[in-house]
């Protein structure tokens, strides 16, 4: 899969361990790297399903958008490129996304 973040400052901080680690300590770094690394080794979002993380659709203020486990309460958010692909019943077809876009992390508990 493919991953877009939303301008160069945040993609340079997530492709930088050191950065990284700067901003999110060693432990949520280790694992937001494995994290990136697990979607670009996924041919779609459904691949991740069954990985660690326990990947996860959201709602509330993050409604769209897909949130794994990093450390403690700390979680992956993304959500699918525009436009999200729709099952019938108007849930996401998880199968058909192959590009996600970096939303964040953090503590939304």
């Amino acid at each position: 899969m493919e991953i877009e973040f939303s301008d160069v400052k945040t993609a340079e901080l997530f492709n930088t361990e050191k950065k990284l680690r700067g901003r999110y300590g060693a432990e949520s770094a280790k694992a937001i790297i494995k994290r990136l690394s697990d979607i670009e080794a996924a041919a779609s979002l459904e691949d991740l399903r069954n990985l660690p993380g326990k990947w996860h659709e959201l709602t509330g203020d993050y409604r769209g958008c897909i949130a794994c486990r990093l450390s403690g309460n700390q979680r992956l958010i993304v959500k699918p490129a525009d436009p999200a692909p729709l099952k019938p019943d108007g849930g996401l077809n998880w199968k058909e996304v192959v590009t996600v876009c970096l939303v964040n992390v953090e503590d939304y508990h």
